[in-house]
């Protein structure tokens, strides 16, 4: 890895690992809410649970995380609804900001 290629790995690495935290914190169902989001990171990646794991497909981790994603039914996810139940995620996000910034 480059040092900016290094470094942007980093910053997502970070971030990703806050954001699982407060959600492990935060969410009733966390599993659910997983599973749901790994469903739509899948139905917009570019060959589906194949494309996620292209970066080492031989590997324990990649034959775990597909056997995940198929066992959860991410395949039958369609781009579509995924795209539905991240918008309504979104759109629920700006109404809690909104409601927050009005208080």
């Amino acid at each position: 890895m480059t040092g900016e290629n290094e470094l942007r790995h980093e910053m997502y690495e970070i971030q990703a690992y806050k954001a699982l935290r407060m959600a492990v914190e935060e969410e009733r169902d966390f599993a659910a809410w997983f599973t749901g989001l790994m469903s739509a990171v899948c139905a917009r990646t570019e060959g589906g649970i194949e494309g996620l794991i292209a970066g080492r497909p031989g590997s324990w981790e990649s034959a775990g995380l597909a056997n995940w994603l198929r066992t959860a039914g991410c395949e039958q996810q369609s781009q579509r609804e995924m795209d539905e139940w991240l918008a309504q995620r979104l759109e629920d996000d700006d109404m809690t900001i909104q409601e927050r910034m009005s208080e």
